[in-house]
């Protein structure tokens, strides 16, 4: 069964292509891709009637599979609320008043509708635009004088989604096109509206009351339309058409003054709002060292019927939090309904702290790159295989722990009556030596994007962890970065028992690289000093897979016996030797090291217990992909006999598979283990431990 969480994400891929009162991007954020001629899961029809004056009444139809409409109506029916979980609500600058909603059990669908005031305005002469979310991925069906119907095929993480939409412009409107480029309906008209002698003019702002500097590179771009900082109403309340109407914002003594956004005739009863996505003076911003009060001034002005010119200004308090500092959700407290809800500005707050460019990561990956080569045995890219991958993973978890990094509790933030924290960059958790679960995560994201992997970070209720995608198979592979006191394998399969279940439930499954597509951006982070991670006491020793004393000792004795081994030495075994591998040296704990195509290839040879007789087993992996295995087995009545086996080998994942020259197949779990290498599979609770040899 779809959850409604998930079911919902879709829908918000819906809301971004109705027209710009819907705008939205999912979340905080989404990512489309063009769609496959497939059948598809959601179907949508929106029809919109605009009037003289730019007013539309919107009507919205969803039709779904019987498991995703019983999905979506586990919201309720409540349709405010659920307006609000598909992106339909002030979280984005524009208006949607008197919404309503029902739902339809017989078709598996979900009908909606209400007004939105502000939808077209004149910009010039008789000519008016309709503006869309950019990158809505309409296309143009058809349009006439007066109609215009547009088309949006959309692959989400459910499936394919249509949408129909059906803008019919008031009578007697002509040249009505769609702008693709500019994503705008645009058509001309002149109302029949008689100009009186009352000029009146209702203006209201609306202004959020906390800003985080940690995303000020972002706040200045329209598409994501729900980072506005303020937004002015403007309402014609007297008999008189306004002329050249327009208005600007600032945060003042933080950032330039933005554009000014016209309106040629604003007519009487006509509405038009305009959002502010302010421009920061980046340096200004970056010199803060806490959190500091600003105002965001506000001017228009506006003309009369007799060309007399009226200017007026206003101005709101504010706070601007350091970029360590950031709120959760753009919603009032009172609005928050549940976790989705809570850490809505969660996708771009964590892509904008994530910071691969920062000079300090950029060592870092160096440093840990150079590592992981090292106890690969050979350079590596870490975005070209899953091995190389997964080592690149594994020194960095070697870093973190050989050099004392520790998890610290979270300090609290409240500010404004939202729920805050303070987030360490990745400079800062290496400076402090300690971080949060989401300074943890935050920093592993950023050392892998800056060597080309494909970070995520999964926020699930009351944690974060890190995961990154596997270059070949494009799976996720996640950790525990918080288990700072445990083996890599440990804190592996911790970090996919928690995808695992967090896939479950109500998550936010943070794509860095899909949501920096979008364009969010970090900020730039001071130069530092080349010595910078030295002067700091971090020290960048690679893995060494060294064996302990005791192992030594033993595995000196085992040659002494063996000597050195080939198809016709049988001595050690006539003297009793074998390599127990259920008895490992005692207070010691072998170094695993990662098992790869490179590392596992080559000539391995051991005395083993094989159906509790004594046998000699030998594996030449070759470079080919050639293999040669030979089982030698020392009877009772004290005869030898042998199997020799031959094919071709390789490896998936971390089992080794070899395929004999019969075409059958057997899959072997192996690891190394210092110098040895295990190999057992899921029918034996044994396992065979070889060593390196010839």
């Amino acid at each position: 069964m779809v959850r409604p969480a998930k079911f919902c994400r879709m829908a918000r891929r819906f809301a971004q292509n109705v027209l710009c009162f819907l705008a939205l991007v999912a979340g905080g954020l989404c990512y489309s891709g063009q769609a496959l001629g497939t059948e598809p899961v959601i179907s949508g029809r929106t029809t919109v009637k605009v009037s003289d004056i730019g007013v539309s009444d919107v009507q919205i139809s969803l039709k779904t599979q019987v498991k995703h409409y019983t999905a979506l109506k586990q919201m309720g029916g409540n349709f405010a609320l659920l307006a609000r979980q598909i992106g339909m609500d002030d979280r984005n600058w524009s208006s949607m008043n008197d919404l309503t909603g029902e739902f339809n059990d017989t078709v598996n669908e979900v009908k909606m509708k209400f007004c939105a005031p502000a939808s077209a305005r004149n910009v010039k002469g008789n000519h008016w635009v309709i503006r869309m979310n950019s990158g809505t991925g309409c296309q143009l069906v058809s349009s006439s004088g007066s109609h215009v119907t547009l088309m949006s095929a959309e692959t989400t993480d459910i499936g394919l989604g249509t949408m129909v939409i059906d803008v019919e412009l008031p009578a007697g409107a002509t040249n009505a096109t769609f702008d693709s480029q500019k994503c705008e309906i645009t058509y001309d008209f002149t109302p029949n509206v008689t100009s009186g002698t009352n000029a009146e003019l209702q203006f209201e702002v609306d202004h959020k009351t906390t800003l985080m500097s940690s995303l000020a590179k972002n706040y200045s771009n329209p598409s994501f339309n729900y980072l506005w900082a303020a937004r002015a109403t403007a309402k014609n309340t007297g008999d008189q058409i306004l002329n050249n109407y327009r208005v600007r914002f600032r945060v003042a003594e933080m950032g330039s003054w933005s554009s000014w956004q016209r309106v040629a005739k604003l007519y009487p009863g006509q509405t038009v709002v305009d959002p502010f996505f302010p421009i920061f003076d980046l340096e200004k911003v970056m010199s803060m060292n806490g959190s500091r009060p600003a105002v965001i001034e506000v001017e228009y002005e506006y003309e009369e019927i007799d060309g007399s010119k009226v200017q007026e200004s206003d101005s709101f308090p504010v706070q601007v939090l350091s970029r360590n500092e950031v709120i959760f959700s753009s919603l009032k407290p009172e609005q928050i309904t549940g976790f989705i809800d809570q850490f809505d500005y969660a996708p771009a707050l964590m892509t904008s702290m994530t910071t691969p460019a920062d000079p300090v990561v950029q060592q870092l990956a160096g440093r840990i790159n150079g590592m992981a080569a090292q106890s690969y045995g050979q350079s590596i890219a870490a975005s070209q295989s899953d091995d190389q991958c997964v080592a690149f993973m594994s020194a960095m978890h070697h870093f973190m722990t050989s050099n004392r990094v520790a998890y610290q509790s979270p300090p609290g933030l409240l500010t404004q009556g939202n729920q805050g924290q303070h987030i360490k960059y990745p400079r800062d958790v290496l400076r402090n030596r300690a971080g949060t679960c989401v300074d943890l995560a935050v920093t592993w994201a950023s050392v892998c994007e800056a060597v080309g992997l494909e970070p995520a970070i999964i926020l699930i209720p009351g944690h974060a962890f890190p995961a990154v995608k596997l270059p070949q198979s494009k799976q996720w592979l996640a950790i525990e970065s918080t288990m700072l006191n445990s083996t890599f394998k440990e804190a592996v399969e911790r970090g996919d028992a928690e995808l695992s279940q967090a896939l479950k439930g109500e998550h936010y499954l943070i794509d860095i690289t899909e949501v920096r597509r979008m364009g969010v951006l970090s900020l730039d982070l001071p130069n530092v000093s080349e010595e910078y991670l030295t002067n700091l006491g971090y020290t960048f020793e690679a893995q060494q897979f060294e064996r302990a004393a005791q192992q030594e000792e033993a595995a000196a004795n085992q040659n002494q016996t063996e000597g050195q081994q080939d198809q016709g030495q049988d001595q050690g075994a006539d003297q009793g030797e074998s390599n127990d591998a259920t008895s490992p040296a005692p207070d010691s704990e072998p170094t695993v090291t990662l098992t790869t195509i490179d590392n596992v290839g080559g000539h391995w040879g051991g005395f083993n217990l094989v159906t509790e007789k004594k046998t000699w087993v030998e594996f030449s992996l070759n470079g080919d992909s050639s293999f040669e295995a030979v089982l030698r087995t020392h009877e009772d009545d004290g005869t030898t006999s042998e199997q020799a086996f031959a094919g071709n080998w390789a490896m998936r994942k971390s089992d080794l598979v070899l395929r004999g020259q019969n075409g059958s197949e057997v899959v072997f779990h192996v690891e190394v283990v210092g110098d040895n290498l295990k190999v057992w599979d899921d029918n034996d609770p044994g396992y065979l431990v070889l060593k390196k040899i010839g």
